[in-house]
């Protein structure tokens, strides 16, 4: 960590010494030992994504995940849907095990078609498809990548 601070205070220190003089400048506001305030930064960064996450595992949990918004495990599913014209259009959803087409407008929902014995291409590509990674993975991906960069430092 010392070589990080070490490694930020002499860019700070070269870009001021870069003028015609050859002279260290004085800038206004940078003090003369950067720990602090770094410490201070990475400090405020963890909290922040922190926060970021616990809140999204808190979505998950208690209020958009039982509706199957942002990737919740509801017992129902939107497969696809297809607009004929604002506010009209048809859907295929899954209910359970079944699959239904239903027909929806401004003023109603309609049952057009009960289609659980159909095979539907856009099941089997979803069936097919890898689960994506989530945040999680990316941060651990991010606090390995970082740790490298600042061992070779």
């Amino acid at each position: 960590m010392r070589k990080f601070t070490t490694l930020i205070a002499l860019c700070f220190w070269s870009s001021a010494s870069a003028q015609q003089g050859g002279e260290p400048i004085a800038v206004p506001g940078v003090s003369e030992d950067l720990l602090p305030i770094m410490l201070k930064l990475a400090v405020a960064v963890i909290v922040i994504v922190a926060l970021i996450y616990l809140t999204m595992l808190f979505i998950r949990k208690f209020s958009l995940g039982r509706a199957g918004i942002l990737g919740g495990k509801g017992s129902l599913e939107i497969i696809e849907r297809s607009y004929f014209a604002p506010k009209k259009f048809v859907c295929l959803m899954r209910v359970g095990t079944k699959v239904f087409l239903v027909g929806v407008s401004d003023s109603n929902i309609n049952l057009v078609a009960d289609v659980s014995d159909q095979e539907f291409p856009v099941l089997a590509k979803r069936k097919s498809k890898e689960k994506t990674p989530g945040f999680k993975s990316y941060l651990q991906q991010a606090k390995t990548h970082l740790s490298t960069i600042v061992s070779k430092v």
